[in-house]
């Protein structure tokens, strides 16, 4: 009985909630529909006489100006309509985008982690297999000058020595031509990151750029030899030697000041 009485309270409440939640529903059109149509009646005379306004001589600027008073005024109105609107709305998606930062980020940071070590590892690997095949190839081209130094010995001692000297240095050729041989058809190394598949994660490749001596892609860039559209000025660096020193910028190679020209409202709003 206990756990009837229990059953129908919670669904008495559910369906109150989801009647609340509709009539919730409901009021919000109703007053997005209503703050629609008061906007628009506000904006739309505005926008008609602002789209025929040219500002040719100082009384079209001041007429400019007294419009630009009507749109601050506009904008205040149409603010006190639709932030009402929003602010319980935005409050409710704050809490919930909270709850899902506090719930998924951790796990975003976990996953990154992994993802950070195990491309670090594959990393690894790829230099190893490198290092490896790089030894390979210098030792394939060690036994390679070796071979061929013999085989010098042997051509000398064919002409000034003796025959036995000969036969040693040809035997010396021999070994160090069959060991080069060796070395050059053993298969590259591979890494075991490159056959390696994994369930959870999949592995991509892609060759990229970067700038490991930025002097030397500068003067590359001056001399013609790279095209100057690869260099971007910093402009918050650039901002920062501004309000340092405007000479100094100023006497810069390349750089010019000029006047910038905005429309501010009386409260400071720039427009």
């Amino acid at each position: 009985m206990a756990k009837q009485t229990t059953t129908t309270t919670t669904a008495i409440t559910t369906a109150v909630e989801v009647r609340e939640a509709a009539k919730a529903s409901a009021d919000l059109q109703t007053q997005v529909s209503n703050a629609e149509t008061r906007g628009q009646a506000l904006i739309n005379p505005i926008l008609e006489h602002v789209r025929t306004v040219m500002v040719t001589d100082a009384e079209t600027y001041l007429t400019a100006d007294g419009w630009l008073v009507k749109i601050r005024s506009a904008r205040a109105q149409i603010a006190a309509q639709v932030d009402p609107i929003i602010a319980p709305i935005r409050k409710g998606l704050d809490a919930l985008y909270a709850l899902r930062r506090r719930l998924d980020g951790p796990l975003e940071e976990a996953e990154a982690g992994l993802k950070r070590k195990m491309a670090t590892w594959q990393s690894d690997e790829r230099r190893r297999e490198e290092e490896e095949n790089r030894k390979r190839r210098e030792e394939a081209r060690r036994l390679e000058l070796e071979a061929e130094a013999a085989r010098a010995r042997a051509e000398q001692a064919a002409q000034v020595g003796t025959a036995q000297q000969q036969r040693k240095a040809e035997a010396q050729a021999s070994v160090f031509e069959q060991r080069a041989e060796e070395a050059r058809v053993t298969p590259a190394a591979v890494s075991v990151a490159r056959t390696l598949r994994a369930s959870g994660s999949v592995t991509r490749e892609e060759v990229r750029w970067r700038v490991t001596d930025l002097d030397a892609l500068v003067a590359a860039v001056v001399s013609g030899a790279v095209p100057s559209t690869v260099l971007k000025v910093d402009e918050q660096v650039m901002d920062q030697y501004w309000s340092a020193d405007r000479a100094m910028v100023q006497s810069w190679a390349g750089v010019e000041s000029y006047v910038a020209t905005t429309i501010a409202g009386r409260g400071g709003r720039s427009k």
